[in-house]
């Protein structure tokens, strides 16, 4: 007998059988799930089946709990079935019709779409769908045929999957698609109509739903219901969003005019002026809200609020709040009632309704946080019926307690206690008078009363009842005795009841009153004492003593409360209206310090009694540490170069070094060298204490900074001394001091020597600045010494004819700015403008050349002056630079600015990779001073002299490849670098650019979607015959526009004649298959080819094209200047052609809900990741591209983040401190430092892999990192931290630099490239160019393919294992070929010779019937000589044999050609009614014989088979077979020809043996270490073809892959890894990889990430990110597509070699049915194509092409077996003629990437390579080996399965047919 689990489950299948029936038992299930549109269409059924009238449902507990109503006894429940988990199980829920009401009692709330809201959701469709329509059912309907179609994109494969057994099995696959999206569009449409009350009843009719018939089976419904389902619900959630936001905005403008009102009544009373009122909602005005406001329906006042909510209500956050969210295991007590006056219970949610009617939460938490009801549906604890019945009595028998009414009387009694800390009432007060701010008050409020997080105290009430009176960061929670009802009065409440109070004069009491006796603000005399003292110290922060505080004014106030994160008012004070800030003088020392350590100058003035001001104190930012002190660091002396107060970091100079010419800089943290400088410095701070003695009862003055004190000591304690200052020792006469504040005034009392005196630190003013000398004597000679010029700013160019002038006249500029540098240098300094002007005049040494030749005539002064004045290294790399020009003309410059600034960009992260002195940065518009500029020059002496002229720039001294900063700059500008060499840089060395077009290819990968390149470069980039570089270019940058310069525009500033072009491009968000005209040339009129731009735009060309005479002899292509044209004109009309808009970067803004949610955005740091979070001043901010935008999150959240923030940090610093290989102890003090922050997180937070954890880090790109950082078993516990914690995880990168003999080279070179790289292997041996030692000694090692260029000495080399491996006969022709002309080839020939496989005999060859190659003449042959046809058959050739290629199929014509009464084929090989032809037919096509009767049944033909007559043609097909196996080799003729066709065909390769030891693992974990077998492996992966890893399972091919995968990177062999593993497996997989490489790049996806919503942005992210892996899913893999294009072609390809099979067949006279099984298959094909040829392009769906991955690995493969195939043969187990959607687009993408790889790119692992059929080998070779199969004419499964298998008949109980067993 069922349980009751499989009743409901038999229930739910019996309904979704009826519901499609008829189209009212639809539309009636469909009315229901309109009312419960939050549930699963699973939940939905079950409801509609047991209760379809249900209106609103829910469990017992929040019937109970949250909405304080009881379930009637008798209640039968609604049961839901919870299919989560292997074993269904039930859980129920009660409609409100089940429920009785009590006192307090809340009713659902159900939102109605009235026609006031209309409208609003009207713009909410246009705003959110881009559906616009006057009628709001019409753009309803628009939008469900959108949606359909989206889920279809998304869904389709999982659509048909259930199509078996349903109506819809009778339509082809386009059929199938217009059905589903029939039945759902209309489906959804009814649904939302319904909802929103629009009567869809006389909408439809029956022909409406025509298409729901087809859907008769449960799968069928399921499947459009669930679509129905999720679509629908997406609408009316937006909806009621909508709603209720329009509602809720509405009466908050009411309340808040009334309240208002209220206001300026009780301040118009007392003659005060009114506060400042709130911010207006977004949109409208305050003035707009209250002019409005009068024709709202009157509400209550919100003076006096009664509060009468029940515990349990959840009252919803306030429209855009995102801080007040609660989460499950809060702290504070769950379930208060919010107090917000006015409100009462109109904005409380219910909690209840399907969770239908449950409000949303508008904050951006996540769905933990979300107050959805339908959550609590699954809880752990279901109560069984008997658990609810006990309930439901227990509740009926309470009695509800009377209301908690708490009276605005009762508010302020709780205020005026204050925050229960001393003087917190004067504290708040203050608050009042010096904030205008509402929400900022509000604030300052909860930091008074729960400074240390949630707290509170015993309450009593006014009728004498005692409570609990809660604080923590909502609010005040008033809890009532006995009864425990809580009420909460939120913060921004108690800020407007506390306001009015002290309007009233009823906060303070008359003593608090007397005790303000201070002022606040600065009087007349005070003002202009303070504004005398700023101007005096106007880049100091000046703290002046003003009613008790150290107060700060205007910009100081703004940056000190940065600084302290200190509350900044706006107050009207003498200086006019400005901000104010401040702290206690109690804490001056403190704050003083803060603010020096953040790089300011401090100046704080203490009051004097008079009220005039002295100095307290005055710190110079140059004193904290000042440049040029020394200090020791690891045992080397360091001087301080330059401190960046910004990054906190500080420059330090080696001493040693710098003594040797060699300035070498290091950068470390501003804490640490601080710390190392006060150690030295202790000596010198600390002057000897001498012991100072008193006692209780002495008479003391103590003489303070700010003030004397004077009195009798009253008590000394350990930390503390207080004095008594009133005569009669009254304890609130006293001062406390510090105990070492007091002990040291005594000593400066004492007299002290002169001498003692000079000893001592002291500090001075020279040159402007205050600094600190070790004593007088320092200090005398600092200030008699010559002043030092002040340092300037950013260098700004003026002057148009910088640069221009004579050789001498450069060469002399050029050594006065390097002599200039190396003065600066050795004094430690910036320049100063007039040094500034200097070193701009340096134009590097480009046509300069003389000056390096000792012999040439007139030079010979400077080159021993230039000699003497480098160092060796300096001077090499300024020999070897003459020939490239460092300087661009300031005229160019402008016109590029101009042609930027016209695109609309205005500030930004600015790029100049290759910037010499940096005249861009020098050209900087007004226009862009906010810009941010980073600059890379490669040239040691220019990049210095950069930094000297730009010294607020972020400039690196070394090469372009040695930076990254993907997705970073908003605009990259510059002159790059031409030559014919190239950049080492792996990430690009694969693409083969010569240095302009690797400057462009990189800089576009630097810069983000929509920024801009902008580019100076040689003509060549655009007219270069290949055009390889500009369609890379062209695939990921829109060519915005191209200026062709005359070749004289850098002739005065560079000395150079030649034509140069100005190449602005736009990035965009992801790569494209794009080849626009401009990628190719084209020719003008005059027959010049030119790129094909400039022959469309030759405007844009600013001179005549012509050509001139080369040194070389050659006419090329310049641009001469036209005469009398002035450039800077032609620029500036020609950059009004510049096409392009640049667009600042999109900001996130938050919808409707969120609406007062100010999202802050600042400029990305470089050294946070992109995709990560940071925390900036105590907020969390998220990275993207060039910006970083501020996350709202709850301070719980916020905590959460920044822990982990913290811990990826220490990670990370660990992980490169072993990439550097430092020494152990600072590796372990890390570790350490890593085990507490770990331990501290945890315990506070839980594990790094929990849910809560993973939700709000999941979008960092390093959350699976730290997710590697826990070992967990299977029950997600901590089973112990992983080793990185105690023990080195990463192998570091050792560079070999040099070997001793060539097999040292060649391990070395095979280990680091990859191959046999001559080049690299004599720079080892120190012998650059020569190869001839290293091909004589690893002769017979190493070989020369013949194939490669034998003039060029490097090229072509492979190693053995390598060349003696493959196709060795086709090699050894070829060798033996390439040996006639060049001897030296010899050596191949011996060596392939030795390596041929060794010949098949005869005896070894077993060759059946069928094989397709075969020539057909030899069975043609054999036919007659053993059929022995009659003669005239044979002289007339009336049987024949022939092959079709296209179809794989063997054909007989004329078969009964022999007649009847030839015994040999009716008897002897054949039977009568089978003859022997059509038996051997059917054997060459692998087909037993059979043998049909027809019969005729009801009228009816049918087929029978039989039996007998089967049986007697088999046996002649196995007689037939035997005579052919041992006819086939009889004649030595025809057996030497197959033997060696056989043999070439099939034994002509060789395998290939890898050896995987010498390979380095470079970052793989020293405490893996892989088996011999896993080496192998990746060696095979490295550098053979497509690889199928089948290792049995647990050998390790996880590892295998992700080694594989990270040197293929390493070596360059591939540049993005795409891993796609089964979808529960990615995170494993990602723990995994990362316990392997933990410095791993890795994306992992996730289902969210393939989201309509987010696909866009994430595949983005694959297609821009420099990921070492990106690990996906198998679902999300199928949905990125391959383009429609390639589809199209391959599509084509299919039907153009059926059309050739088909017309073959008709000409072969072929059977009817193989013509018509090809017919539809083309059909099918046709229908597709058209289908992908008529869809609409969605230019937001980015392509497999476009992503950028060329290694694709495939975990668990076997699940890409069912691939479909073609094939005559029938009835054999393992072949699947109907097609995967997954495996077929898995073979489209291996084909690509066969394509972009050469064979290399796919890597398949799998543990059941072969599971059920040897078919699924050669499903296989289709993924793997395409091409070889297409060279083996193999590609039809019929001709390889003739060649390697045979079918064998399989006798079974359910016989299946035959078996194809492999040979």
């Amino acid at each position: 007998m069922p349980n009751k689990t499989q009743e409901y489950l038999n229930l739910a299948q019996q309904t979704a059988k009826e519901l499609t029936r008829y189209w009212e038992n639809w539309t009636d299930y469909l009315t229901t799930a309109s009312r419960l549109y939050k549930y699963s269409f699973a939940d939905q059924l079950m409801i509609y089946a047991q209760r379809p009238d249900a209106t609103a449902c829910a469990s017992f507990d929040i019937w109970n709990n949250r909405m304080n109503r009881y379930v009637r006894r008798g209640s039968k429940g609604i049961a839901l079935l919870d299919q989560s988990s292997s074993v269904p199980r039930l859980h129920y829920v009660f409609d409100v019709s089940d429920t009785g009401v009590r006192r307090n009692s809340r009713d659902p709330e159900v939102w109605q779409l009235g026609p006031d809201l209309v409208q609003p959701v009207s713009e909410m469709i246009a705003r959110e769908y881009g559906i616009y329509h006057e009628r709001l059912s019409q753009q309803i309907s628009d939008l469900t045929g959108k949606l359909v179609d989206s889920y279809w994109d998304n869904n389709s494969g999982d659509i048909l999957d259930i199509v078996d057994g349903s109506f819809l099995i009778d339509y082809d696959e386009a059929g199938q698609e217009f059905q589903f999206k029939s039945a759902a569009a209309i489906s959804i449409l009814y649904t939302v109509l319904e909802r929103c009350g629009l009567e869809p009843d006389g909408h439809f009719d029956r022909d409406d739903f025509q298409a729901i018939f087809s859907f008769s089976t449960p799968a069928a419904v399921y499947a459009l219901g669930t679509a129905v389902s999720e679509c629908s619900r997406d609408v009316l959630r937006n909806i009621e969003r909508t709603v209720k936001t329009t509602i809720r905005r509405r009466n908050v403008e009411r309340s808040q005019y009334e309240y208002e009102q209220q206001e300026r009544d009780l301040l118009d009373r007392r003659g005060l002026p009114a506060p400042e009122p709130d911010p207006a909602p977004a949109g409208e005005s305050t003035g707009q809200i209250r002019q409005t406001a009068p024709d709202l329906p009157d509400e209550a006042s919100p003076g006096a609020v009664q509060f009468d909510a029940p515990v349990g209500d959840s009252a919803s956050a306030p429209v855009g709040s995102g801080t007040d969210r609660r989460e499950p295991d809060a702290a504070d007590h769950a379930g208060t009632a919010e107090a917000e006056p006015g409100s009462e219970q109109r904005a409380a949610s219910d909690g209840v309704g399907a969770a239908h009617e449950q409000p949303e939460s508008t904050g951006r938490g996540t769905g933990d946080e979300r107050a959805d009801l339908q959550l609590s549906f699954f809880d752990a604890h279901i109560p069984t019926e008997a658990e609810q019945i006990e309930s439901i009595d227990q509740a009926e028998s309470e009695k509800s307690p009377s209301a908690f009414v708490l009276s605005q009387a009762e508010i302020e009694n709780a205020l005026r206690r204050g925050s229960n800390f001393e003087d917190s009432k004067l504290r708040i007060w203050q608050i009042y008078q010096m904030q205008p701010d509402r929400k900022l008050r509000a604030k300052a409020l909860a930091k008074e009363y729960a400074p240390y997080g949630p707290g509170g105290s015993s309450h009593t009430y006014l009728d004498g009842s005692s409570g609990w009176l809660d604080h923590d960061s909502k609010g005040l929670t008033f809890e009532h005795y006995p009864d425990h009802q809580k009420v909460l009065l939120r913060w921004d409440r108690v800020e407007k009841y506390i306001d009015l109070m002290i309007q009233s004069d009823r906060y303070l009491s008359d003593k608090e009153r007397r005790a303000i006796d201070f002022p606040l603000e600065l009087n007349a005399a005070s003002a202009a004492e303070y504004t005398a003292l700023k101007a005096q110290h106007p880049d100091t922060l000046v703290g002046f003593e003003a009613g008790g505080n150290f107060m700060f004014y205007g910009e100081d106030a703004a940056k000190v409360a940065k600084v302290l994160n200190s509350a900044l008012f706006t107050r009207e004070t003498a200086l006019g209206e400005v901000q104010v800030t401040g702290f206690p003088p109690s804490l001056w020392a403190r704050k003083s310090k803060e603010l020096w350590s953040a790089g300011n100058d401090v100046y704080l003035a203490g009051l004097n009694e008079d009220g005039t001001h002295h100095q307290t104190k005055h710190l110079h930012k140059e004193d904290y540490l000042p440049i040029g002190s020394i200090i020791n660091m690891d045992g080397r002396k360091f001087r301080i170069d330059g401190v960046d107060f910004d990054k906190d970091s500080v420059t330090l100079q080696d001493v040693a070094l710098a003594e040797m010419r060699m300035p070498i800089f290091r950068q470390e943290p501003l804490a640490v060298v601080r710390e190392l400088y006060e150690q030295q410095d202790e000596a010198l701070d600390a002057a000897p204490e001498k012991a100072v003695d008193y006692k209780v009862g002495d008479d003391v003055v103590v003489d303070l900074l700010t003030r004397t004190i004077e009195g009798k000591i009253g008590y000394v304690g350990e930390t503390d001394v207080r004095i008594d200052t009133s005569a009669q020792g009254y304890s609130w006469s006293n001062e406390v001091l510090n105990k070492q504040q007091f002990e040291d005034s005594l000593r400066r009392d004492e007299p002290t020597s002169d001498e003692s005196l000079d000893k001592l630190p002291i500090s001075g003013e020279v040159n402007g600045e205050w600094q600190t000398f070790p004593d007088a004597a320092a200090a005398d000679e600092a200030l008699n010494a010559e002043p030092v010029p002040e340092a300037a700013g950013n260098f700004h160019i003026t002057d148009e004819h910088l640069g221009e002038g004579g050789a001498k006249q450069k060469y002399a500029r050029n050594i006065a700015a390097i002599r200039t540098l190396f003065q600066l240098e050795q004094e430690h300094r910036g320049a100063s403008a007039e040094e500034q002007q200097v070193l701009s005049q340096y134009v590097g040494w480009g046509g300069l050349a003389d000056a390096f030749d000792p012999n040439k005539d007139g030079w010979a002064k400077e080159y021993a002056e230039l000699k003497g004045l480098l160092s060796e290294d300096e001077y090499a790399a300024a020999r070897s630079s003459v020939l490239n020009a460092h300087y661009t003309s300031p005229t160019v410059i402008r016109g590029i600015y101009d042609a930027v600034e016209r695109m609309g960009f205005r500030s930004g992260n600015i790029l100049e990779p290759s910037m010499g002195v940096g005249n861009f940065f020098g050209m900087l518009p007004d226009t862009m001073q906010g810009s941010r500029l980073y600059g890379v020059e490669l040239d040691s002496i220019t990049g210095r002299i950069a930094k000297k002229l730009y010294p607020q720039a972020d400039i690196t001294v070394a090469g372009f490849e040695t930076t990254d900063r993907r997705d970073f700059y908003d605009l990259a500008v510059g002159n790059v670098p031409f030559g014919q060499y190239k950049v080492n840089d792996k990430a690009y060395n694969k693409l083969g650019f010569s240095i302009h077009n690797y400057f462009f290819a990189k800089a576009i990968d630097q810069v983000r979607p929509g920024g801009i390149v902008a580019f100076v470069t040689s003509r060549y980039t655009m007219d270069s015959k290949d055009s390889t570089a500009r369609k890379h270019m062209a695939e990921r940058a829109d060519l915005l526009g191209a200026i062709r310069l005359p070749n004289n525009a850098f002739r005065a500033n560079a000395g150079t004649d030649v034509v140069s072009d100005i190449i602005f491009l736009q990035k965009r968000d992801r790569p494209i298959d794009h080849e626009p005209d401009w990628v190719q040339l084209g020719k003008t009129e005059d027959g010049f080819a030119i790129n094909q731009y400039f022959v469309d735009h030759p405007e844009m060309v600013l001179g005549e094209l012509t050509t001139e005479s080369t040194q070389y002899g050659r006419e090329e292509l310049t641009v001469a200047p036209i005469e009398g044209a002035v450039l800077a004109d032609q620029l500036a009309e020609a950059v009004q052609h510049i096409e392009g808009q640049y667009v600042e970067v999109e900001v996130e803004t938050p919808d409707v809900a969120d609406a007062e949610v100010e999202r802050k955005t600042l400029p990305a740091d470089p050294d946070v990741k992109n995709f990560s979070y940071a925390v900036v001043d105590g907020e969390v901010y998220y990275r993207e591209n060039s910006i970083m935008t501020q996350v709202e999150l709850s301070d719980n959240a916020k905590a959460r983040v920044t822990g982990m923030v913290e811990l990826r940090q220490i990670v990370n610093q660990l992980i490169q401190e072993q990439l550097d290989d430092y020494p152990d102890e600072d590796i372990k003090a890390t570790q350490a430092k890593l085990n507490t922050a770990y331990d501290v997180f945890t315990a506070k937070y839980g594990l790094l892999n929990d849910r809560k954890n993973g939700r709000l880090f999941e979008d960092d790109s390093s959350y699976y990192l730290l997710c590697s950082l826990e070992n967990l078993d299977e029950n997600k516990q901590l089973k112990s931290k992983a080793d990185m914690f105690t023990k080195r995880t990463i192998r570091p990168e050792r560079t070999v630099t040099s070997v001793d003999t060539p097999s040292e080279a060649l391990a070395v070179s095979i280990g680091e490239h990859g191959r046999v790289d001559l080049p690299y292997m004599a720079e080892l041996l120190g012998s650059p160019g020569d190869y001839e030692r290293i091909t004589t000694e690893l002769q017979g090692v190493i070989f020369k393919d013949p194939s490669a260029d034998a003039d060029e000495p490097e090229a072509g080399w492979q190693t053995a294992d390598e060349y003696l491996s493959g196709n060795v006969r086709n090699k050894l022709r070829m060798a033996q070929l390439a040996a006639e002309s060049h001897p030296e080839f010899k050596i191949n020939v011996e060596a392939l010779t030795k390596a041929q496989p060794k010949d098949l005999e005869a005896s070894e060859i077993d060759i059946r019937l069928g094989a397709t190659w075969l020539n057909p003449a030899i069975v043609q042959q054999f036919m007659m000589e053993t059929f022995q046809p009659p003669y005239r058959i044979r002289y007339n050739n009336l049987i024949q044999v022939r092959y079709s290629p296209f179809t794989s199929e063997w054909r007989i014509g004329n078969k009964s050609a022999a007649g009847m009464y030839d015994i040999m084929s009716t008897e002897t090989y054949g039977t009568h009614r089978a003859n022997a032809y059509k038996i051997l037919e059917d054997t060459l096509n692998l087909r037993d014989c059979r043998i049909y009767d027809t019969i005729e049944e009801d009228g009816k033909e049918r087929r029978v088979l039989n039996q007998k007559e089967t049986m007697l043609a088999q046996q002649k097909q196995q007689a037939i077979k035997d005579t052919f196996a041992g006819w086939v080799w009889q004649d030595p003729q025809r057996r030497n020809l197959l033997v060696k066709q056989y043999n070439e065909l099939f034994n002509s390769t060789r395998p290939r043996e890898y050896d995987g030891s010498h390979i380095h693992f470079v970052g793989m974990n020293p405490e893996i270490n892989l088996q011999e077998h896993q080496r192998n492996a990746v060696a095979h992966v490295l550098y053979g073809g497509n690889t199928l890893l089948a290792h049995e399972v647990g050998a390790g091919k996880s590892f295998e892959m992700a080694a594989s995968a990270m040197e293929s990177k390493r070596l360059g062999l591939c540049q993005k890894s795409l891993f796609v593993v089964p979808n529960h497996l990615t995170e494993q997989w990602a723990s995994e990889f990362l316990r392997l490489y933990p410095n791993a790049k890795l994306l992992v996806t996730s289902k969210k990430d393939f989201e309509p919503a987010n696909r866009k942005r994430f595949c983005a992210r694959i297609a821009t990110g420099d990921y070492d892996a990106v690990i996906i899913g198998h679902s999300q893999f199928e949905k990125i597509p391959l383009s429609a294009e390639r589809q199209a072609r391959i599509i084509e390809d299919q039907i153009e070699e059926i059309e050739n099979a088909i017309a073959e067949a008709k000409e072969q006279s072929g059977e009817h049915f193989t013509v018509k099984q090809m017919e539809k298959t083309r059909k099918t094909l046709e229908v597709k194509l058209k289908k992908l040829q008529s869809t609409d392009r969605k230019d937001d769906v980015v392509t497999f092409e476009q992503l950028g991955v060329d290694r694709l690995f495939v975990d668990e493969s076997q699940n890409y077996k069912n691939l479909y195939l073609y094939t005559k043969m029938r009835n054999v187990a393992g072949l699947s003629t109907s097609e995967a959607q997954k495996s077929s687009d898995m073979f489209g993408k291996c084909r690509y990437l066969d394509e972009v790889t050469g064979g290399r790119g796919v890597i398949f692992a799998t543990g059941t390579p072969i599971s059920n059929s040897m078919t699924e080998m050669y499903t296989l070779m289709r993924y793997l080996q395409y091409s070889t199969l297409q060279q083996k004419q193999l590609t039809h499964f019929d001709a390889w399965a003739s060649t390697f298998g045979e079918t064998t008949t399989a006798i079974e109980l359910a016989p299946e047919g035959y078996t194809l067993i492999g040979r």
